[in-house]
């Protein structure tokens, strides 16, 4: 008995309490090394830290006309692929209001016991009346002068990087290693495309900020964060509490929150692998080596990116959101204007689906 005790004690453990950790991650500006944009009518500015990271921005409009967004010409990107800011879609929402009447009487009675007992007992009558309201998104958003409006829609990433050179669950300082990247082999690269008008202009304005991920590292929990004494009242230094805080928060930071129980990681392995095996060709010292190296090389498909506009039917390839480690086959089905197209294509549970994405997003096969 005692032994089937310590065996259910031992399982509750191991499944019950699962460690928290953090992954850390940093971002560079791919042109310039800031979170923030200005031009001669708006300023446009980043805080990325949240869990997943928020790729949404500020605008501020600086001038002294109003200034608009044109959300059906604005999108996120990530890794090349473009998700629009404009999706078209409802939103709504309902209240309802009611009345009531409630009137109560003492009754006097014989209880169980025999003794004479007063309670009292309610009457009420009640109506409510319900109304829902729907609005439209709107496609083109207004800022007035001098004030400023956040836009957001998606996540940076929606799960940790995994890297064979980097713990995944370190316990100390020692484990805790971190992973730096250029724009070259950063395995993140994403920003916004934004475009505005101002006020009785006709000149269309589009900036295009990116940014890319130059540095991940793993952190326990208890390395993280910190908890620190805050006093609710100046002058009685007794009513204290304690006031959790992160230890790495910056604007140019975000971090994806995981447990060693359930996690789905974005597998950086495969990409590691066929990085030596290229490196391999560039640095074989004898024939052998070569030959092996060249064999692998005829195996691995070279892109260019797509400059025309692609003929229906076409096969061209993207970079799926879900599936950014390699560039997604798809078959061009239609066309919507001169510069975007419709592609079929299957995602990774092999279902069909379809997209409009501007032709500076295609590849095709070399």
């Amino acid at each position: 008995m005692k032994r089937l005790l310590v065996f259910v004690f031992t399982v509750v453990l191991l499944t019950g309490c699962a460690t928290t950790f953090y992954q850390l991650i940093e971002v560079k500006g791919l042109s310039e090394n800031s979170v923030e944009y200005k031009d001669e009518n708006c300023i446009i500015s980043y805080d990325f830290w949240s869990n997943y990271g928020t790729p949404g921005f500020t605008i501020y409009n600086r001038g002294d006309k109003n200034l608009y967004v044109d959300l059906s010409n604005s999108f996120f990107s990530n890794n090349d692929y473009a998700y629009d800011y404009f999706r078209n879609r409802e939103f709504g929402f309902s209240k309802s209001t009611g009345v009531s009447n409630n009137a109560t009487k003492a009754v006097t009675g014989i209880n169980y016991d025999g003794y004479i007992q007063q309670n009292k007992i309610g009457a009420g009558i009640s109506a409510s009346r319900g109304e829902s309201v729907t609005f439209k998104e709107k496609e083109i958003i207004c800022v007035p002068p001098k004030t400023k409006k956040y836009i957001n829609e998606y996540p940076i990433i929606e799960n940790p990087f995994k890297f064979c050179e980097m713990r995944n669950f370190p316990s100390n300082v020692k484990q805790i290693k971190s992973l730096s990247f250029d724009s070259n082999n950063s395995p993140q690269i994403f920003g916004n495309i934004i475009s505005y008008k101002v006020e009785d202009s006709n000149k269309k304005n589009v900036i295009e900020n990116k940014f890319y991920v130059s540095k991940i590292a793993n952190y326990p929990s208890k390395k993280f964060i910190s908890s620190s004494p805050k006093s609710k009242c100046p002058d009685d230094l007794s009513v204290t509490t304690y006031v959790k805080a992160y230890n790495f928060k910056a604007s140019n930071k975000f971090f994806v929150k995981y447990s060693s129980s359930n996690i789905s990681w974005i597998d950086y392995t495969s990409n590691i692998s066929q990085t030596k095996e290229m490196q391999t060709i560039k640095n074989g010292n004898n024939q052998s080596e070569k030959e092996e190296s060249e064999t692998i090389l005829k195996d691995i498909k070279l892109f260019e990116k797509v400059t025309t506009k692609p003929k229906i039917g076409e096969t061209v390839y993207f970079y799926d959101f879900y599936n950014p480690n390699i560039k997604t086959k798809a078959v061009v089905i239609g066309t919507y204007n001169s510069n975007w197209v419709t592609i079929e294509y299957k995602n990774l549970k092999d279902k069909t689906k379809t997209k409009k994405i501007g032709i500076d997003l295609l590849y095709k096969e070399i």
